[in-house]
């Protein structure tokens, strides 16, 4: 074992007198990444596809909203989570007839202005050409 002239300042700080005290010192201080989800396996591999499928077409539908919906705004350059967390994660009332969806966004929605916005830019015939 090294004596304690190893320890940098840092971990003479924190109270680190040996290898396993700076291991375990290295384990507590490590937190996962919030934009990265932990991947998870079905039993099948049917299952395992559809999740890929699913990725992938929630990826696209980011993408699309940001490249086509959101240019000039001020997320334009928005992070996934960043776009989920301030468009997509929105309580509202859903009522489907024959015909439409009616969306009923709540009056205290703070990005009310910048969805609809970006919502009339899909709908624009020329949007994605």
């Amino acid at each position: 074992m090294r004596d304690s002239g190893w320890l940098t300042p840092k971990r003479q700080r924190l109270g680190c007198n040996s290898d396993y005290d700076t291991l375990s010192l290295v384990g507590s201080y490590e937190e996962p990444n919030p934009g990265v989800q932990t991947v998870r396996l079905a039993h099948t591999f049917r299952g395992n596809a559809l999740r890929l499928w699913f990725a992938i077409a929630a990826q696209l539908l980011t993408v699309t909203i940001r490249n086509v919906g959101l240019v000039g705004t001020e997320l334009a350059r928005a992070q996934a989570g960043t776009l989920r967390n301030k468009l997509f994660k929105v309580g509202a009332i859903v009522s489907i007839s024959v015909r439409r969806i009616h969306v009923c966004l709540s009056s205290a929605f703070p990005c009310k202005q910048l969805l609809v916005q970006a919502l009339a830019r899909l709908r624009a015939p020329d949007a994605m050409t």
